[in-house]
């Protein structure tokens, strides 16, 4: 299967690492990764990324007509530039054969757009404050939200750091992380992992 990944920085150079929230039963429920999702039949990976950084970011199309939407999507595409290698990237973190084609970008938001980010954390926190801080509970309730707005609520918890604090955190070993990202981006050999160039 095929994933298109982004690295988001707000203005000041600050990465944005956000917890998963959706209800999933497995291994990567509530754990910290950076934006990205699964790519769609028909769509390539770079329309996949401006999609996922729309959905998960919490980029308002409220009000948007088709065409409106698909201006916003094209300029945010134009604005995405591939980092690592170039190239899909492969792993089997799992050792069961299920390879991953993954293409990593990079996204700067613009001061409206990071505004748009640190309301959708506002809310955010105002699920995990009514979920008294309990994780799993605030993952239940953004489940139930995301069924009737499917794709909104996939994210529980934001948080801006910069580089070097999102690696001294990841390397603690003190959350969970996807840690196929962490550690196949910014840990890992890319030149063993490239399958086109």
């Amino acid at each position: 299967y095929r994933t298109s990944n982004l690295v988001v920085l707000s203005p000041d150079s600050k990465l944005i690492i956000q917890r998963r929230g959706k209800d999933e039963d497995n291994e990567f429920r509530g754990n910290w990764t950076i934006t990205g999702g699964h790519v769609k039949a028909g769509v390539n990976y770079l329309r996949a990324a401006a999609e996922e950084a729309i959905e998960e970011l919490g980029i308002d199309i409220s009000g948007l007509t088709r065409q409106e939407l698909e201006e916003l999507i094209q300029k945010i595409m134009q604005r995405l530039f591939p980092i690592g290698i170039l190239g899909e990237y492969v792993y089997d973190i799992k050792g069961d054969s299920n390879k991953e084609r993954r293409a990593l970008y990079a996204l700067v938001l613009n001061l409206e757009e990071n505004e748009m980010v640190l309301r959708k954390e506002a809310e955010l926190k105002q699920i995990r404050d009514e979920a008294k801080g309990d994780i799993e509970e605030a993952i239940k309730i953004l489940s139930k939200k995301n069924e009737a707005e499917p794709g909104k609520w996939e994210v529980a918890e934001m948080r801006w750091l910069t580089l070097d604090e999102t690696l001294a955190w990841w390397r603690k070993g003190e959350d969970k992380f996807t840690s196929d990202l962490f550690g196949y981006f910014f840990g890992g050999d890319y030149g063993e992992k490239v399958i086109n160039h």
